[in-house]
């Protein structure tokens, strides 16, 4: 199964010449190389061109002025030569197996259109960070919550992706994909790093425009919670995302959150979707729970956090219920 690795790049001349050698060096060899060059002013061009006279499988295709990362990737996707497209990005580096895994893993689940992986973190002189990734179980519960999948980690099916209209949002697309991919497709996991993933000043476009990536996330995830629970008020979508929880002021306040919380997941384990898995959902839903209350008690004093430990733990008969309709419900 042939596949395309479709790596937009902007100005990448310190990090691309690896990046590159890094897919090139992939033990999978059926694959082509579309290089997107998004008007570099730098020796980018020239670096990736040098590597093209060198390959076959390299296509270049430059662009004379920035038209940024959504219009390139749709662009990359419009000129792919198959159906299974990889994203790559210009300063990060596949592990050797990557493509031979994910294809394996398409293979192996047809009904996928989309599969990820987790990354290994490194610094700007590649060194190792540590190990990032949610397990594969979780990311269809998670991903409602916060977008918890590395961009140039997916390898997805191009037919899938313009059946949904493509990137869409300047800020924050990669997220805003993953959200419309997950209420129709099939999305998967694999629980292993394959590839590494840099940490540097690639960010700072994005820090430049944090306001508009902020609101841009907020909306992303505020329609994944409509399409679960349309009859969510907007003070419980608030409440819901403060991950600090500054905004929680007392104990009430707090307990109301954990309240909306519940809603929410008992009526995603409801919902029919192909990534819906109803023993993974209780658990990470409880993880999930249990995590937030210990944030929210270390923020009370001595009597606040007793009282809220009371009302928010009280839930072995909550829990029974709940594990119990659920059972009840889906048969397991």
């Amino acid at each position: 199964m042939p596949v395309t690795v479709l790596m937009p790049v902007y100005n990448g001349e310190t990090y691309v010449e690896a990046a590159i050698r890094s897919v090139l060096g992939q033990s999978y060899r059926d694959f082509e190389l579309l290089i997107i060059n998004d008007g570099s002013t730098d020796q980018t061009l020239p670096i990736c061109e040098m590597y093209a006279t060198q390959d076959k499988r390299i296509r270049i295709v430059d662009c004379a002025e920035r038209g940024g990362i959504t219009r390139r990737l749709n662009e990359g996707i419009s000129l792919a030569k198959f159906e299974w497209i990889a994203r790559m990005d210009a300063d990060d580096i596949c592990h050797p197996w990557r493509l031979a895994k994910q294809i394996a893993y398409l293979e192996a689940h047809p009904r996928c259109a989309m599969v990820t992986s987790r990354v290994h973190l490194m610094d700007e002189q590649g060194r190792y960070l540590g190990t990032e990734g949610i397990p594969a179980a979780y990311l269809y519960y998670t991903l409602h919550f916060e977008c918890c999948i590395f961009h140039p980690a997916i390898m997805f099916h191009r037919q899938s992706i313009e059946a949904i209209g493509g990137y869409q949002l300047p800020f924050a697309e990669d997220y805003d994909l993953f959200a419309r991919i997950l209420k129709r497709y099939l999305i998967g996991g694999i629980d292993e790093p394959l590839l590494s993933y840099r940490i540097h000043g690639k960010s700072l476009h994005r820090y430049l425009h944090r306001e508009e990536y902020a609101e841009s996330l907020k909306e992303v995830r505020k329609k994944l919670w409509l399409s679960v629970y349309p009859e969510l008020p907007p003070e419980a979508y608030q409440q819901a995302f403060q991950y600090d929880y500054q905004s929680l002021t007392g104990v009430q306040d707090m307990l109301q959150c954990l309240h909306w919380l519940d809603v929410f997941s008992q009526s995603l384990l409801h919902l029919d979707n192909p990534n819906r898995v109803v023993p993974d959902i209780l658990y990470i839903w409880k993880y999930k729970r249990n995590w937030m209350i210990q944030q929210m008690a270390a923020r009370l004093s001595f009597r606040q956090r007793a009282r809220f430990l009371r009302s928010a733990l009280s839930g072995p008969a909550f829990w029974k219920q709940m594990v119990w309709q659920s059972i009840k419900h889906h048969g397991i």
